[in-house]
Formats: C-alpha cells, structure tokens, sequence
C-alpha cells in the first residue's frame, strides 16, 4: 500500500474504516499474550530505526502505517498491531517534536471511543478506546480498561495497560499498578513485552516468579529472534541475585551460550553481537571476546557492530583527559578524536545519519574550522536529517547555535531559531494538554518550559543583534519584559535577556544594568571544559562597557560588584 504526498489524511481513512470494520466482526476469539507466529513475522519486517536513515521519512512512516493495516485487516483480533499503530500516531500527534500534522488525528481516538460504544460487549472495542484516550479523557480511559477487564478476564492487555497508568500521573496508585501487573504476568508469566518490563524493574515481587518462567520457556526456544530475549532474562536475574551469587550466574549465561550460539543457521552481524554482549556477561576471558570480536569485523566490516567494536576500542585506548583545565591535553585528545571519526565516516558509509551528521557535530568543537567547511558540513547535515532522519526542532535549534557561536550568517541563525519556536510552542500546547499531569510533573512541565523558553528566547535576540534586525524580537518583547521567573537557578538567563533586548534598542545604560544583575543572579560561575573556558555572559557585559567608554579600571569595580552577592 503506498501513499503520496497526502498520505497523512488518506492513511488516516484508510486505518479508521479498517478498525471499524474489524471490530464490526462478531468477537469469535480474544487476544492472546503474544501475537501469532504469522504476525510476529509480519511485524519484523516492518522497517524500524535501522532503516529510517535509509528512507525519507515521510515514506518510513507510510511504510509502517501501511503495513500496520494490512495486519489490522488481515487479523482483526490481533492486539499488537493497534497497539503500535496507537503508539505511533500519538507519538507523532503528541510527541515527535509537532513536525507532523496532528489535524487528522484527534478523529482517531473519537472513532475508537465510538466503536466502543456501538461494541460495550466486545472487550476488544473496550480496551482499544481505553488505550487511545489516556492522557486525552483519562477518566473515560480508566473506565474502559476496568470495564474491558471485568468482560473478559482472561485477556491480559487491560491489566497491563492499568499497571501503567496507574504508575504514573495525578490518578497514580502504586498498588494498582501492582496489583494490575500481577495480573498481566499471571496470565502471561514469560512476557518479555517493554511496557512490561519496564513496569516490572519497579515491582521486585514479581520479579522471580518472571524471571523463572522466562527461563522455562526459553530452554525450549529454538527461533534465533526469541533467543535473543536471554539478554532480558540475563539483566532480570542479575537484579535478583546480590553479587556474590553473580559468579553462578555467569556460569549459568555460558551454559545458555553453548546451546542457543547453534541455533542460527545464518548468524549475521546482530546475533553475533547478542553473542559477544552473552560472553562478556559470562565474565569470558578478553581474548575469547577478541577473537570473537575480531571475527564479526571480518565478517561485517561496515556493520553498527563493527563500528561498536571499533569506536570501543579507540575510546579504552585513548582514554579523555581528566583534568579539565589541561589545555595541551585536551588539544591533543580532540585532534586524535576528529582524525578518528573521519577513519569512522569513512569505513562506515551503510549509516549515512552517521556519514551525514558526525561530521558537523564533531566540527562544532573545532576552533580551526574555515567558515566554508563549518557551512558545507552544516548544509550536508540539515539537508540530510531533514529528509532522512526523525524531525524535531533541536535539528534547527542546534544549527543556529553553531552559527551564532561561530558569528556566521546571523539571519539564518535567526530564521532557524523562529523555526524552532514555531515546532516547540506546538509540542508545548500539546503537553500542556495532558490531563492526567499531577500537579508535581504539571509544576516539573513549567518549569522546563520556561527554561527552554528563556534559552530559545536569548539566542533569538542574540541573533537578531548580530544580523542588525531590531524588528525580529517584537514577538518576543513582552515575554521578555514580563517577571521574573519564581525559580532562583533561571534568573540569571531572565536578566541576560533583558540585556540583550536593552542593547537592540539602543538603552545601553539599561543594559549595563541588566548585565550586572544576571552576573549577581548566577548561581555558579564558569568553569573549564574539556581544556576551554569561555563566560559569554562576562565577554558581552565587557564589551558594551567598552563601546560605552568604560575604562578597564571602572570596569573592574564595576564587575566585581556585579560578582557580589
């Protein structure tokens, strides 16, 4: 199934009519734990993280949309493709930056709550609307899960889905969630499910009787994608055991080795590593990991395994200075580092978001770096992660600082910049728009927000300076005027930025000021990094001071008050 440049909306009618007429069937079975070998298959295939970097991502998405509704048609009582198709879509609604747009979307959770109502019988109906509608109509979605739950007992995707709303939030109950997820690994006590394990690292209770159970089942596993879960298992009962029992452990992982290491008739580069990570738990000499090693870097030279083993190795062999105030040192240690990663980008062209960002992301900290090649390998990067790589506003965000570190092109630092806070004031509102925030994480939410705010804020008006555009801060201005922020550690950006406008509009008196009072407001001062010191906070105040005439005596009296508490 493909999808053109409209796929948003067209995909859309498509998953709604599909879920509509699944869930129209007469229930003639329920979900099990695990989705059928034909589906798990089917879901394998799907292209993941691995591929985006290969794929615009416009065509990743539809990809997956596509698949996931060619499954929901195929199996309509299988639960795991709706569940990754909800998944997705409230991750690109509500969580993907606000690149995509949600305009389409909110329909979905309101057909579900329909489909709901027009099937109150069907525990599938029920915990599908439950699901979509946390953090939209969380009271209706507890509701629905608790409902679903009663109709059919024996289906375990409600218990879970209650462990984890419960976990977490203004209505959060740590013995609900407890009891919820006991619930869900009654019925499926050899679940290797993430939301499950991720619920379960929290509840020790459980924690033996799955890590048994586990076990059990994977003695008997002979599918090298099923064997892959020992790693849960390994972490699970290396939680259970104090350290001095971890030696039996260790011995117990090679004895698990030496049977599943056969299994796969065509080992490639990622079992190999699931191997190596194996052996090294096993506490397997270095040279057996070497050898091991050194087979998968013949084998796969060009691999992320190879790359892991390779970078690994560079890294505990060039070990990061630890004074951070050596500045010969760190010189040293970042020159070794760029020639690496260029030997990197070069042996490792299959992850063209590596080959297209590492570069630029490596320049940034090259003081040498001509205007061309910064530009050049800003450009690559941009162009490439714009297509290829999941959108998000730090994208711009990063770009327009190194511009601005680097005084370059200052009006597209500026351009970036309003970019970024066009995509971040979207994601706000829908953040903002979860019910289910208790007033710690709705306090927690504000108060990152305002951080951000202020940060984006500063480099917008730094920016408009060094571009000589006065008229680019008006949609700012009153955020920047308005008080001061309730928390003590963000007063110091809050005056800075009073600074910054004050110098745009020619009150340069008002900006000393300003200068002074984000100086006597900064809780720590600046220290050393990776052999650098730099405090543009101090090189700004010092530079206005001179442009207004300030002789080099007046301003040391002048700044060391401006030090003073």
């Amino acid at each position: 199934m493909e999808c053109d440049s409209l796929f948003w909306s067209r995909c859309f009618l498509v998953v709604t009519m599909l879920v509509a007429a699944s869930l129209a069937q007469p229930p003639v079975s329920l979900p099990g734990c695990e989705p059928t070998p034909e589906v798990r298959k089917a879901l394998e295939e799907i292209p993941d993280g691995k591929d985006l970097a290969k794929m615009k991502f416009s065509d990743w998405v539809a990809r997956r949309h596509a698949a996931y509704q060619e499954l929901i048609a195929k199996y309509p009582r299988e639960v795991e493709p709706y569940r990754r198709l909800i998944e997705e879509e409230n991750g690109e609604t509500r969580g993907r930056d606000g690149f995509l747009d949600p305009s389409p979307y909110p329909a979905l959770p309101e057909k579900l709550r329909a489909q709901a109502a027009q099937n109150p019988d069907d525990p599938l109906a029920l915990y599908l609307a439950g699901l979509v509608l946390f953090e939209i109509d969380t009271p209706e979605s507890f509701r629905l899960l608790e409902v679903a739950k009663a109709k059919a007992p024996q289906v375990p995707w409600p218990s879970l889905a209650l462990a984890k709303n419960y976990s977490s939030g203004k209505r959060s109950d740590k013995q609900k969630s407890s009891d919820n997820l006991a619930a869900f690994f009654a019925l499926c006590p050899d679940s290797t499910d993430g939301s499950a394990q991720w619920l379960l690292g929290k509840d020790t209770r459980l924690q033996p009787g799955v890590a048994a159970a586990l076990r059990t089942r994977l003695s008997q596993e002979t599918d090298p994608e099923r064997l892959k879960e020992y790693g849960t298992l390994w972490s699970l009962e290396f939680r259970l055991h104090p350290p001095q029992e971890h030696d039996v452990l260790r011995r117990q992982i090679a004895e698990d080795l030496k049977r599943i290491e056969t299994l796969n008739p065509r080992p490639d580069s990622e079992w190999q590593s699931f191997l190596i990570s194996g052996y090294k738990q096993a506490g397997a000499s270095s040279e057996t990991v070497t050898a091991m090693e050194d087979r998968l870097l013949h084998e796969y030279p060009h691999s992320n395994g190879a790359f892991d083993i390779v970078a690994g190795r560079w890294h505990k062999a060039n070990k990061a200075p630890e004074d951070q105030k050596d500045v010969v040192a760190w010189a040293k240690y970042r020159a070794a580092h760029t020639a690496a990663r260029k030997g990197w980008i070069r042996d490792f062209p299959n992850d063209p978001q590596f080959a297209h960002g590492e570069w630029f992301l490596d320049s940034d900290k090259d003081d040498s770096l001509s205007e061309k090649d910064g530009i050049a390998a800003m450009d690559e990067f941009l162009n490439h992660t714009t297509v290829f790589g999941s959108p998000g506003s730090w994208i711009q965000f990063y770009a327009a600082d190194f511009l601005l570190k680097h005084k370059w092109q200052p009006s597209r630092a500026l351009d970036l910049l309003e970019k970024t806070k066009t995509i971040d004031d979207r994601v706000h509102a829908q953040q903002r728009a979860n019910d289910d925030l208790s007033a710690e994480e709705r306090e927690d939410l504000n108060e990152r927000q305002v951080a951000w705010d202020l940060r984006l804020d500063g480099q917008i008006l730094k920016a408009a300076q060094l571009a000589e555009q006065p008229d680019a801060v008006m949609a700012i201005k009153r955020f920047v005027e308005g008080p001061p922020p309730a928390q003590e550690k963000l007063r110091s950006d809050y005056w800075r930025n009073r600074a910054r406008l004050a110098v745009i509009e020619s009150r340069k008196q008002d900006a000393l000021a300003y200068y002074q009072l984000s100086l006597r407001t900064r809780l720590e001062p600046p220290q050393y990094s990776h052999g650098k010191f730099s405090d543009d906070l101090t090189d700004e105040a010092q530079t206005l001071w001179k442009q207004t005439g300030g002789t080099p005596a007046a301003w040391a009296t002048w700044n060391n008050l401006a030090a003073s508490k």
